[in-house]
């Protein structure tokens, strides 16, 4: 009996509550500014405390000067939810040099995090650059820009550029920096005749693995008194040609006149070490005319160099455009786009297969980067740094993002593959097209009818109608109907594999059980439906009663029976401790009778003892 009841005991206490903490995580970078610029910091914070947490966001800095806003000041996450939390850091153009030290501060119910925010103004970092001052008529200038790594050891370097006219773009954005070594890379500014004279301020952004640098810049527009009718554009291959030594080959270039009148054009093309030549160097275009112009290209035999530039030029009126054509001697590595010229919509994204080939016997390191993918796009590699192996190929998949405002029309975005010894250049062409001018969320996917109020007793089951819309251009498949996050004494059965064709509508049943248990009680519910891309929800109130069920609704009836122990079973439920106190009773009871002895037997009468 002694050890029924520690058993008993021991499980009584044996109920914990096990909770972690918020976690905040972020890159540990400082940040070299000067006054007048800005960055985004983004802080993640994860919910592991077990329960759902509301928290309140603050920001703290010791000097007014340094301004860091932040995109919220209250939040909520449920447990094991993740969030991220972006600060804007922005020194004023009054703010003196020296370091200075920001904090952002995450408060919640039993404490809070402070995570400090490291900011350096007028100071130098190991990797430098400088900016120069540029002028020009309005057009669109490229402008070479040094950077040094100050530093005993590789740096790699990632670039972007902001500007709210400009649209900066860079000839690279990622590169590998020696100890010691200086590289030149190059930004360009895009303007054209819309543009007014006057000062136009851009922002070049630096990381280098450890620290982020961000300098601004000024581009001077002048007044160049050019005729508004004298315009025109060149442009040629935006990869490069692939030669064989001694043999020759002919590319196209291209030259429009834009605009209202005929013009007069020198052409000249020249090279150090190619041997290049074209038939035309003279001639006139009508207005709005393009002409495409062959342009020979060839590489003496026994040539050794891999990578060689020719310079073509146009000019018309004292205005000259110039273009770069790239060659280099073919063999080494290739790559092609297996699927090419795709048709997608604003703000959706989309891949493609690279596939990369070695040419050579030899394994070769290959790594990847976007050579030209423009600024309202971003993208990313499966992979973009490995090995492969002589005469094999390798399939890499990119990933392109395109937001919801993206140019309409035709684009293009060139992958660079670089094997150290030599590049190759490939192009993907798409075609961005116009999205309907409304929500999003609201076109791909939608409730029309769903049951907003539901009431419903302890133990009970009912089945639920909803009806779903696909507002969206192209058929959803593997959609799943859930709750999110219900109270513990509902449950839902997940309806999955649900397929809407386009522009239809879709009618889905499933089943809610509430817990006999369930309290007398009004909770929110969120009925969710969602595949991997997309997703919409609708909230609903469900109230819940201890007694009036209606079996009516019940859409799986009990068997013939059953009444008598669901009754039991909830009698049990309701009264644990009574139950429990009468086995522990039995229990003693048993335990008296067990140890108590063996009864005594009853003496003999005298007359029996003397037989």
């Amino acid at each position: 009996m002694k050890q029924i009841l520690l058993i008993l005991a021991l499980m009584m206490l044996c109920t914990t509550v096990l909770a972690d903490d918020l976690r905040v995580s972020r890159d540990n970078f400082t940040y070299y500014m000067q006054p007048g610029t800005s960055i985004n910091d983004v802080i993640e914070i994860r919910n592991e405390t077990g329960s759902r947490q509301c928290i309140d966001v603050f920001t703290d800095t010791t000097d007014t000067e340094l301004q860091v806003t932040r995109a919220t000041d209250y939040f909520c996450l449920n447990n094991n939810e993740t969030t991220e939390i972006t600060f804007t850091i922005k020194p004023t153009n009054r703010i003196s040099n020296g370091s200075y030290t920001a904090k952002a501060i995450f408060r919640f119910d039993s404490g809070e995090i402070q995570v400090p925010i490291n900011v350096r103004i007028g100071e130098t970092s190991t990797v430098n650059f400088e900016i120069p001052q540029e002028s020009t008529c309005p057009e669109s200038i490229t402008i070479p820009i040094d950077f040094i790594n100050r530093e005993s050891k590789t740096k790699f370097i990632s670039m972007s550029a902001q500007s709210e006219a400009l649209l900066p773009t860079f000839s690279v954005e990622q590169f590998q920096l020696l100890d010691s070594q200086t590289r030149t890379a190059y930004l360009r500014l895009n303007t054209n005749q819309s543009f007014q004279a006057g000062e136009y301020a851009f922002q070049v952004t630096v990381e280098d693995q450890n620290n982020i640098i961000v300098k601004k810049g000024t581009l001077t527009i002048r007044n160049c008194n050019q005729s508004q009718n004298n315009q025109f554009d060149l442009s040629g291959p935006t990869s490069c040609v692939q030669l064989t030594p001694g043999e020759s080959r002919t590319v196209y270039v291209s030259l429009e006149n834009q605009s209202d009148h005929p013009i007069d054009f020198d052409f000249l093309i020249r090279s150090n070490r190619l041997s290049v030549s074209t038939p035309l160097h003279q001639f006139v275009l009508d207005e709005g005319e393009i002409r495409s112009i062959p342009v020979t290209l060839r590489i003496s035999s026994g040539t050794t160099q891999d990578r060689f530039e020719a310079t073509v030029e146009a000019e018309a009126f004292g205005n000259t455009q110039t273009i770069t054509i790239c060659a280099q001697t073919q063999g080494g590595i290739e790559a092609t786009f297996l699927q090419d010229y795709i048709n997608v919509l604003q703000g959706e994204d989309f891949t493609s297969t690279l596939q990369i080939k070695n040419t050579t016997n030899q394994t070769q390191n290959i790594s990847l980067d976007f050579r030209s993918i423009g600024s309202a796009f971003d993208g990313s590699f499966s992979i973009d740094d490995f090995s492969i192996s002589g005469n094999s190929t390798r399939n890499v998949t990119v990933t392109i993002r395109t937001p919801l405002n993206a140019p309409v029309g035709e684009q293009d975005i060139e992958v660079r593959v670089d094997s150290g010894s030599r590049t190759f250049d490939s192009t993907l062409h798409f075609k961005i097209l116009e999205n309907d001018p409304v929500n999003p969320q609201d076109r791909y996917l939608r409730f029309l009818s769903y049951p907003s109020n539901i009431d419903m007793n302890a133990g009970q089951i009912k089945r639920l109608t909803f009806i779903i819309e696909n507002q969206y251009r192209n058929r959803l498949s593997n959609l799943t109907l859930s709750i999110e996050n219900p109270p513990g004494y509902v449950s839902f059965e997940p309806v999955t594999g649900i397929v809407i064709d386009q522009n239809d509508v879709a009618t889905v049943s499933g089943i809610l059980r509430v817990d006999p248990n369930a309290p007398n009680q009004i909770a929110r519910i969120r009925f969710v439906i969602e595949n991997n891309q997309y997703q919409t929800s609708q909230t609903a109130e469900i109230t819940t009663r201890q007694t009036g069920a209606d079996p009516g609704n019940d859409p799986e009836p009990n068997p013939p029976g059953s009444s008598f122990w669901s009754s039991l079973v909830t009698f049990g439920n309701q009264n644990v401790f009574l139950i429990g106190l009468i086995i522990l009773i039995l229990l003693l009871l048993l335990a008296v009778s067990a140890f108590g002895g063996e009864p005594r037997q009853k003496e003999r009468p005298a007359w029996l003892s003397n037989r």
